[in-house]
């Protein structure tokens, strides 16, 4: 005869052993945090970004060199497309990135990328992040 508490279930198998299990697993992901790698100072600036042109996105004077990150988060009200071209941040290839949204762009620290936003309303308030 089966073990008493196989008996509640009618496949045979202890289900409250299963849920305790999975409630486990699913708070154990929630408090694993994703580590930030920074290989070079962080820089932050902020950008405009239009409708009537493209705009390079870099948190400083120019590109930071050797980043592996880059974080854009769009203060505006207006959603903003980001592209490795020009082109891209206008068309289909753009990257959309909602109000208040943010979004991560990671790099090969050894190729230059650059990355450009174009906003699809008005002026939009892009906070960047590079590093």
């Amino acid at each position: 005869m089966p073990d008493s508490h196989f008996l509640n279930e009618p496949n045979g198998f202890d289900m409250s052993r299963i849920i305790s299990g999975i409630k486990d697993l699913t708070l154990e992901a929630a408090d694993t945090k994703t580590p930030i790698t920074i290989k070079v100072a962080p820089v932050h600036g902020v950008v405009t970004a239009t409708s009537a042109t493209s705009v390079l996105l870099k948190a400083g004077g120019s590109e930071l060199a050797g980043r592996t990150k880059m974080i854009v988060k769009n203060s505006s009200r207006f959603q903003v497309k980001i592209g490795a071209s020009s082109g891209d941040a206008i068309y289909q290839l753009g990257i959309p990135v909602d109000p208040g949204q943010t979004e991560t762009v990671e790099f090969d620290p050894t190729v230059a990328v650059s990355v450009y936003a174009r906003s699809q309303g008005g002026a939009a308030r892009l906070e960047v992040t590079e590093a």
